[in-house]
């Protein structure tokens, strides 16, 4: 797993790469909204990384991804996705 934090310049770079949320489901949960989608389907013809995309605040983005192989073991996308949402629903502006 892995966590990525935006910030300052960063946070336009990642709002970018988010913008096409058309193939994203959006996840509401605790305070916060978060986007769940796989992304960078690989060359191995793997399903891709399944990954959280969340707002705390103004100027503060963050990306919580899940290896494909360890997202495999976890089982279906709906166990995937409340895995997503359990941690992202335990972070806060203050961590």
């Amino acid at each position: 797993m892995e966590i990525y934090v935006y910030e300052g310049d960063a946070v336009h770079e990642a709002d970018r790469f988010w913008k096409d949320r058309s193939e994203a489901t959006k996840k509401i949960f605790g305070q916060g909204t978060g986007w769940v989608r796989r992304q960078w389907v690989g060359e191995d013809g793997g399903a891709g990384t399944p990954s959280l995309f969340m707002s705390l605040g103004d100027d503060r983005r963050v990306e919580i991804m899940l290896s494909p192989p360890y997202a495999k073991k976890i089982g279906t996308e709906k166990a995937i996705e409340r895995l997503l949402v359990r941690i992202a629903t335990g972070l806060t502006a203050d961590d």
